[in-house]
């Protein structure tokens, strides 16, 4: 009638029972299932089923740890395994293993923004090969557990501006006891990029040298950039000084060639006036027409050429040779 008025709900798998402290009779136990995190008290008969109750609570309590024991010990030797192929593949290039991480990033084939759990396994640092004048790039590698050290899960070159915060701290569980270890979760974003990777370390010790040793080199590129930037204008501000200076040079010359045609002009007058001294005045206000031309085609860039003069004098007539100047 009892089973017939009560039927039966599954609870999930037994994990752990436990006595109530206040039963003094002892047959209430508090029982935790698999599945839920809420606790279920049980109140049997008498103290003897609740006896029997407790032994069988306790042993699958001891088979549960055995199995998430067994696990642990698998999972810490597949790690060990993945940190000697890492090694192993990159034997000449030393690189930083950080072991017990996870990777979550944006699921390409989700909704936008949703962050998947990429893989699990360990994060590797590159540096550059050998030694050399210029910042080579730095590289940062995710190697999955289940992918092995052939192929990345991630790859990608530590550029300037890269943004790696600290998160919130959160807890891990490791067996269904509740008993937690805390991990440490790190934000990983290029600039312009509105989707940030997130790596996740089981141990704090770890994140920390993760963390320290990414921004050094992080730091490293930045200062590339900041040097890089100041060489381009220091560049740029001496090819404009050059160029000032080859425009300087260029005027400097004009304006001698505009002395030198002058200088000539006004020796021809004085040879002419020499030879006839009766055209002084007319020879003199010819000259100072001459240079007036001379010093304007020379601001205007130009220069007065010789043969243009020559067929001045050619006309004849001090009126015709004025007007041909001035023209």
């Amino acid at each position: 009638a009892g089973a017939a008025a009560f039927p039966a709900k599954p609870l999930g798998r037994l994990l752990r029972a436990s006595a109530v402290p206040a039963d003094e009779e002892g047959r209430q136990m508090d029982v935790k299932a698999s599945g839920t995190a809420a606790l279920y008290r049980f109140q049997f008969s008498s103290s003897r089923d609740a006896q029997r109750f407790s032994d069988l609570a306790l042993a699958a309590e001891h088979q549960e740890f055995s199995v998430w024991r067994q696990a642990e010990q698998d999972r810490a030797a597949r790690a060990k395994e993945l940190e000697a192929a890492i090694y192993k593949r990159f034997v000449d290039d030393r690189p930083l293993v950080y072991t017990g991480a996870q990777l979550y990033g944006p699921d390409d084939g989700g909704e936008e923004g949703s962050e998947v759990l990429l893989g699990e396994g360990a994060v590797v640092l590159l540096d550059p090969r050998g030694q050399s004048e210029t910042v080579n790039k730095y590289e940062l590698l995710f190697f999955g557990v289940e992918e092995g050290a052939e192929m990345p899960v991630k790859l990608m070159s530590i550029a300037p501006k890269m943004e790696l915060r600290q998160l919130e701290r959160e807890r891990v569980e490791v067996d269904d006891d509740d008993d937690e270890t805390p991990a440490v979760s790190f934000s990983l974003a290029a600039k312009g990029d509105p989707t940030p990777l997130v790596f996740t370390f089981d141990r704090i010790a770890v994140a920390g040298s993760f963390e320290r040793d990414f921004s050094v080199r992080q730091r490293v590129m930045d200062l590339a950039l900041m040097t890089a930037k100041r060489q381009h204008a220091v560049v740029d501000a001496r090819t404009q000084l050059d160029e000032l200076r080859q425009r300087s040079f260029l005027s400097e010359l004009l304006t001698l060639w505009r002395f030198v045609q002058c200088a000539v002009a006004v020796l021809v007058l004085l040879l002419l006036l020499a030879a006839a001294p009766h055209t002084r005045v007319v020879l003199s206000v010819f000259g100072s027409r001459v240079c007036r031309a001379i010093d304007a085609a020379g601001s205007g860039g130009e220069s007065l050429p010789a043969a243009d003069v020559q067929s001045c004098f050619d006309r004849g007539g001090v009126t015709l040779v004025l007007d041909c100047v001035e023209q």
